[in-house]
């Protein structure tokens, strides 16, 4: 940052030496008093935007502590209540002084084989929500696919990736980052865009991670950096910010919004142990 102080006086010897050296340190002291006025407004703005971010990450956590309660008393509880009286059913059937009927038995299983099918493929969804296994698996290129072609199927979108050819080798917590960055990208995309199509593309520049997500909607709204959706956007900034990478939010006049992400690869390595649900 730059400034100019300009004194004129048509006199001929007005400004002696002596007088050119204390305005310029005077200029000096007003310079860096602005400065530090500059920062300590930056660093209020800065912890106000943490404090947002945090009561926002504890509501969020709260939100998904009640979803998953009531997932799992509505949803799991339900169809286990049911298993149970077929399983009490059958056992007073067995049981019983008469020879048990083999064929209501044989019905009474087969009804229950797609029950617990449903039970399996809803629990695998609540652990990859909670814990992408995918990403574990088979790394951030599957789990950027996955993560697209799943919102693809439920919104109607069309979705687009540029990837790598096969996984890139990455720190588990960076690439979860990452991973969070894009499912963070596509919530707004879902929720704020009214978009038809995204695309999402990641590439390895020398040392470097880019990551890009662009839309056809609307674009950002002008009080995006301030209104609801703004959460969102700064929970991005401050995940990137932690490996010491940037991220813009930017509109394209006629091609919706983009997400632009550039960050410099780890080099150290800090695995964290993957739960999983499979």
């Amino acid at each position: 940052m730059g400034g100019l102080i300009q004194l004129n006086d048509r006199r001929k010897g007005r400004f002696t030496l002596e007088t050119v050296e204390h305005l310029e340190g005077v200029a000096a002291h007003l310079g860096e008093a602005l400065m530090r006025k500059l920062a300590e407004e930056a660093l209020r703005q800065s912890a106000a935007d943490l404090r947002v971010l945090m009561a926002r990450l504890q509501a969020v956590r709260e939100e998904e502590r009640a979803i998953l309660s009531r997932e799992l008393h509505d949803y799991f509880g339900q169809h286990l209540t049911a298993l149970q009286i077929d399983l009490m059913w059958m056992d007073r059937h067995l049981q019983s002084a008469k020879a048990p009927d083999l064929a209501r038995l044989t019905d009474r299983i087969v009804a229950m084989v797609p029950l617990v099918e449903r039970l399996t493929e809803q629990t695998q969804t609540i652990c990859a929500a909670l814990r992408p296994s995918v990403l574990y698996n088979l790394g951030l290129v599957a789990a950027i696919e996955w993560q697209v072609e799943d919102t693809a199927k439920r919104t109607g979108m069309l979705g687009t990736l540029v990837l790598p050819e096969g996984d890139v080798e990455l720190d588990q917590d960076f690439a979860l980052t990452l991973f969070r960055i894009v499912q963070e990208a596509l919530t707004n995309v879902i929720r704020h865009a009214q978009a038809t199509q995204v695309e999402v593309r990641l590439a390895i520049v020398g040392s470097e991670v880019e990551l890009d997500i662009q839309d056809n909607g609307r674009g950002f709204a002008p009080q995006v950096h301030s209104g609801p959706q703004s959460l969102g956007l700064l929970g991005m900034r401050e995940r990137i910010g932690a490996f010491g990478g940037t991220v813009e939010f930017l509109n394209a006049p006629g091609k919706g919004a983009a997400v632009k992400v550039r960050v410099r690869i780890p080099s150290t390595t800090r695995s964290a142990e993957p739960g999983d649900c499979s």
